[in-house]
């Protein structure tokens, strides 16, 4: 999907849900994340994560330099989870 966002695009369709906590991803403008499967969303409800599907990750960043909307989304990565 492609629908236009801040200063670019959200591509990942469906459903939407935020892992927690927001991080920072410091001077390098990189971030790693540990997925939790025993907390919500990964873990139970209509987010749980289970062996076998795919899903699709984008995160969300401000951009204050970058003027208009002061934010943007990352490109999207899809990552399947293998039994």
């Amino acid at each position: 999907m492609q629908v236009a966002v801040g200063q670019g695009w959200r591509c990942a369709g469906g459903s939407v849900f935020r892992l927690q906590p927001a991080q920072n991803s410091g001077p390098a403008g990189s971030i790693s994340r540990l997925l939790n499967f025993t907390v919500p969303p990964a873990g139970s409800g209509p987010g749980t994560i289970q062996a076998g599907t795919t899903r699709y990750f984008q995160a969300y960043y401000r951009n204050p330099a970058g003027g208009g909307t002061n934010y943007n989304l990352t490109d999207a990565l899809e990552v399947q989870f293998c039994p």
